[in-house]
């Protein structure tokens, strides 16, 4: 056995570790034999504690690796370690989240905004929900992976993968709480939290119980003034003067929250995992002084000009919106080894009650017709008590979700470069949405339901093999296509497919391609929401230069289309040596849209000249109302290109 052999089995070993990390122990077996270069060969997962044996002229060398990491060609973005994790001083496996968002959101546009795909210990789990609560001191290791990792996992490639790798052993009980205000004054949030949390061999246990308030901003506490939107128009002195403290720029809040998540193993490579969740919130914003615009002839008996005047009357009471929102939602995840397979099945279900209660100017149909008879003067102290019952519009709003997906991931056949991974997946989905406001009665309530069924098949195919002596030269290469399918009730059939490599010309450098393919459908939401109108909402008129009160009209719009994307992404990591870790990551993404459902954009001229069924205004141009439902727009192109350093590890002694 020549002198090279000691350096072949390291070799192999780091190898097998990093290329089946999924596995609890690997396997290396090198030749004997002359010169012969070392191969290795990944055994399964396996309950028996024995000894692997090895053949005659063999070697047999058995390694440990970190449980829970993913299975995947794609190297990681981000690797944190404990000390990493605690630089951060986060409380909760939510807040490292927000805190780590600039490497977790999505290179590629889409789902960038949103929270990542999440996965413990390498397994899908039910519901963010289930985790969010967890402290990181808990956390082993974090790994950040980029977006096609997702398609392993029954997901979408438009989100990256973050796997939190927990420890075996871990309890705590934790009280926190937060008090915090503005530096100017006149705001304060108050925050009490309790978590409890529990890891053991057979399991863990989370829960969590907290309370949050927040307190009115109002334009009073910031010297705001509103400028009226008569000029010129006649103000009586005797009415309420200023609207500032009658009118919030945050509203007052208030929530409590119940989360519990459970997790059991049952049996080695199986485990089983549930939470329950439920929250009420309430908010209330005021949105100035009942105040109304009298239009008083010149022939008006009460007249102080003689001519055609507007007066400017505020009432006491200010206009306010209450909102109460009551939510609660219960997963379960199943996750286990089929000898070659690992099936993953999530189901979760969530349900939401919302009322919104918003006030407009009281009826002064009586008053109005009073002073064009000239028989009721406008200036009158009292008349305010001449005014009719205050409207209040109400709109309620209830919604169900339910998903279930199924995933059967696994290695059913090997190339000369390697092993074969094939992800199959299945899902269900219903969104039912029920609403209904008094401002428009004649549409009655709303109902629309979605019912979705999916289906999908992604494949990663090895081409060549550097340690295997598979076309060598030109490195780790390897190919990846996807394809699915999935039917709506409400639209018909979506289509998404696409395809890519991972291509490690030499070890420190890897470099990936994707290209995806897919349609989209508005959410229910878009479609349905109930009708909102909102008073005295402030818009800067583009036309007329200037800033006035209108009302804002917010709500689903049924006639949105569904949505086609066109997508490439090319991405390159480097490793570059420093410290512990370090890495340099460079991304380029391309989107093309087609018939996106988009949010009503700012008020333009050009944009009213494309809307102009959208915008009212009176005889003299005034700005009465906006309607901001979602729109479609015909397509939206953008380009991007994303820059990272990733720098980890100890500098100096650590004697």
């Amino acid at each position: 056995m020549t002198s090279s052999i000691p350096a072949l089995l390291c070799g192999a070993a780091f190898l097998a570790l990093i290329a089946h990390p999924a596995q609890a122990s690997d396997m290396i077996v090198a030749k004997g034999e002359d010169d012969q270069p070392a191969s290795a060969s990944q055994t399964s997962d396996s309950d028996d504690s024995g000894t692997d044996e090895a053949e005659p002229g063999q070697i047999v060398v058995s390694a440990e690796r970190i449980r829970g990491q993913v299975a995947t060609d794609a190297p990681p973005i981000v690797v944190l370690r404990e000390e990493d994790i605690a630089a951060y001083g986060v409380s909760s496996i939510q807040d490292l989240l927000t805190a780590i968002s600039p490497q977790t959101g999505s290179s590629r546009g889409r789902g960038g905004g949103g929270q990542p795909i999440v996965l413990v210990n390498g397994e899908r789990v039910a519901s963010f929900r289930e985790i969010r609560n967890i402290p990181p001191e808990a956390i082993r290791t974090v790994e950040v992976l980029p977006e096609e990792v997702a398609l392993q996992f029954g997901y979408r490639p438009d989100q990256r993968v973050v796997n939190f790798i927990l420890k075996d052993n871990f309890s705590s009980l934790a009280l926190e709480t937060d008090i915090g205000g503005s530096s100017a004054g006149g705001y304060a949030a108050r925050e009490l939290e309790a978590n409890y949390t529990l890891f053991k061999a057979n399991g863990r246990i989370n829960v969590t119980a907290g309370v949050e308030t927040t307190s009115f901003l109002t334009e009073a506490e910031r010297d705001i003034v509103q400028t009226q939107n008569a000029a010129g128009s006649i103000t009586f002195g005797g009415d309420p003067q200023s609207e500032a403290e009658f009118r919030t720029l945050l509203p007052r809040t208030r929530e409590a929250t119940l989360n519990a998540s459970i997790s059991r193993i049952l049996r080695p490579g199986t485990t089983l995992s549930g939470n329950a969740t439920i929250s009420q919130s309430t908010s209330d914003s005021l949105f100035g002084l009942d105040s109304t615009l009298i239009s008083v002839p010149g022939t008006n008996p009460f007249s102080v000009t003689g001519t055609d005047a507007t007066v400017l009357r505020r009432f006491d009471g200010a206009l306010a919106r209450e909102n109460k929102t009551s939510n609660g939602a219960v997963s379960l995840g199943f996750n286990t080894r089929l000898s070659i397979w690992n099936l993953s099945i999530t189901g979760d279900f969530a349900h939401a009650e919302s009322t919104t209660d918003t006030d407009r100017n009281a009826d002064l149909s009586a008053i109005n017709a009073g002073i064009a008879a000239g028989t009721l003067n406008p200036f009158a102290a009292d008349l305010g008590a001449l005014r009719g019952a205050r409207i209040t519009d109400r709109a309620n709003s209830r919604s169900d979700t339910a998903n279930a997906l199924a995933t059967l991931s696994g290695s059913p056949f090997e190339l000369p470069a390697g092993e074969a991974s094939v992800t199959f997946k299945a899902g269900y989905g219903r969104r039912a949405i029920e609403s209904e406001t008094t401002r428009n009665l004649a549409a009655g309530t709303t109902s629309l339901k979605r019912d979705s069924v999916n289906t999908g098949i992604n494949i990663n195919l090895p081409i060549a093999s550097r340690d295997k002596g598979v076309l060598g030269f030109i490195g780790e290469f390897s190919i990846n296509a996807n394809a699915g399918y999935s039917d709506l009730s409400d639209l018909g059939g979506l289509v998404e497919y696409g395809a890519g490599f991972v291509w490690a010309p030499v070890k420190p450098l890897s470099l990936s391609f994707s290209y995806i393919g897919e349609e989209a459908a508005p959410s229910v939401e878009q479609l349905g929401n109930p009708l909102i109108s909102t008073p005295n909402v402030t818009f800067y008129d583009f036309t007329r230069g200037q800033s006035v009160l209108a009302t804002s009209l917010s709500g689903g719009n049924p006639l949105l289309a569904k949505e086609k994307r066109r997508d490439i992404k090319i991405g390159a990591n480097l490793e570059l040596g420093l410290l512990e870790r370090s890495a340099l990551s460079v991304e380029y993404a391309r989107n093309r849209s087609f018939d996106t459902s988009n949010s009503f954009p700012v008020l333009t001229p050009q944009i009213e000249a494309a809307f102009p069924g959208r915008v009212v205004r009176d005889t003299a141009g005034q700005l009465l109302s906006v309607d901001q439902r979602p729109v479609t727009f015909d397509r939206v192109a953008s380009e991007r290109v994303r820059t990272g350093l990733n720098l980890g590890g100890s500098i100096g002694s650590q004697d």
